[in-house]
C-alpha cells in the first residue's frame, strides 16, 4: 500500500490505548530503537504527536473516504497481540477501514512478502525474540534499501544516506540532526508503525542490586559486571 492508506491505518490506531495495555511509554524511534535516550526526543516528536490518538476523521481523509480491508497478522497464540488488533479494529471502523485478525502459529516475514497479509506485528525486523540487535545503529538499517530485514520493501535514497551517515557519526548534534531530518520522512512515508519497546517483566531479590532491563538482545544481563548481591 502507498503512504496515503499507511498514513490512514496509522491515524486511526490507538497508539495510547496500546501502549497503556502492555503497560510501557508509547515508543516514537525507528532510527534510534535500541536506548531511550535524549536523541529519542529529536525523531520526529511533532510529527508522531499526530498518531498517538486515535483520530478516524484524519483516517478517513487519508484514503479519500474509500473503504479499505487490511489484514493484520502476528504469530498465534497471542492474547496481548490479538487485544491490540481489536483495538485497532474497533478505533479505525468509524474511518471506514476494516480490520480483520489475520494470525497463524506460521505467520511470519515471508507472510508479508508473499502479499498473504497487509501489516504485521512484530518485532524489529520481524523477529520474535529480542527486538534490537543492541545498537541503534544497526536497527536502523531494516528500512535501507536492500536489507533483508526491511519487511517493509522501503527505500528512499535520503534515508539510506542518514543510515549510512548515523553508523560513523559520534557528534551528538550531528546525530540528532540527522534523527530529526529522518525522522520527519519516516512520518510521512510511513513504512512502519512504532507502537512500543519490547514489553518485559524483571524479578530480582530484594538484595540484589544494579538489575535493570533492556529491550535489546542482550536481556537484562547487559551491565551483569555491575550487579552487587548483599549478603
Amino acid at each position: 500500500a502507498g503512504p496515503p492508506a499507511r498514513r490512514a491505518l496509522a491515524s486511526c490506531t490507538p497508539r495510547d490505548v496500546i501502549a497503556r495495555n502492555a503497560a510501557v511509554p508509547i515508543a516514537n524511534a525507528r532510527l534510534n530503537p535500541a536506548t531511550e535516550d535524549a536523541f529519542g526526543a529529536a525523531e520526529g516528536a511533532v510529527e508522531a504527536g499526530q498518531f498517538v490518538v486515535a483520530n478516524p476523521d484524519a483516517a478517513r481523509a487519508a484514503i479519500n473516504n474509500q473503504p479499505v480491508t487490511v489484514r493484520i497478522g502476528y504469530q498465534s497464540p497471542n492474547a496481548r497481540l490479538a487485544a491490540t488488533v481489536g483495538a485497532i479494529a474497533k478505533a479505525c471502523a468509524p474511518a471506514g477501514i476494516i480490520v480483520q485478525d489475520a494470525a497463524s502459529g506460521t505467520v511470519g516475514p515471508v507472510s508479508l512478502r508473499d502479499n498473504k497479509i497487509d501489516v504485521l506485528i512484530a518485532s524489529t525486523g520481524g523477529a520474535a525474540g529480542s527486538g534490537s540487535t543492541g545498537s541503534s545503529a544497526m536497527d536502523a538499517y531494516d528500512l535501507h534499501t536492500g536489507n533483508g530485514n526491511n519487511l517493509s520493501s522501503y527505500s528512499n535514497e535520503r534515508i539510506d544516506g542518514i543510515i549510512a551517515s548515523m553508523a560513523v557519526t559520534s557528534d551528538p548534534k550531528e546525530l540528532a540532526r540527522m534523527l530529526g531530518e529522518g525522522g520527519s520522512i519516516l512520518w510521512g512515508d510511513m513504512p512502519t508503525l512504532p507502537l512500543y519497546r519490547q514489553q518485559r517483566t524483571l524479578l530480582t531479590s530484594k538484595k540484589m542490586y544494579a538489575v535493570s532491563s533492556n529491550p535489546t538482545r542482550w536481556g537484562a544481563g547487559w551491565n551483569m559486571d555491575r550487579w552487587v548481591l548483599s549478603r
